[in-house]
């Protein structure tokens, strides 16, 4: 606790650090966290969710389930579209550009 003070009196911010964790299952997360979709019946983005956590000091769990941004998976979809698009021509060009 007296870390966490330091480093705010010097920082000065306006709101607290924000901690997070990738967890691989979820028993992992804790009983007081709120998850977005089942206590508070709707979804978030995960900027929203920062900012809860920033300003109201609480502990926000997210999965894919409750989050509402469609960014990460835009760019999946995005970055498959394009390797399926382009794969015939990085197997049949580039080959025979680095074996010269």
């Amino acid at each position: 606790m007296k870390i966490q003070k330091e480093i705010r009196d010097k920082l000065r911010v306006l709101t607290y650090p924000l901690v997070t964790k990738m967890i691989k299952n979820e028993k992992e997360i804790l009983i007081d966290a709120i998850r977005t979709l089942k206590d508070l019946g709707y979804h978030l983005d995960n900027y929203q969710a920062f900012s809860m956590s920033r300003s109201g000091q609480k502990i926000v769990a997210m999965t894919k389930e409750d989050m509402w941004c469609m960014a990460p998976f835009t760019l999946a979809s995005i970055f498959v579209l394009l390797l399926v698009t382009y794969l015939p021509f990085i197997t049949t060009f580039l080959p025979s550009i680095f074996s010269s």
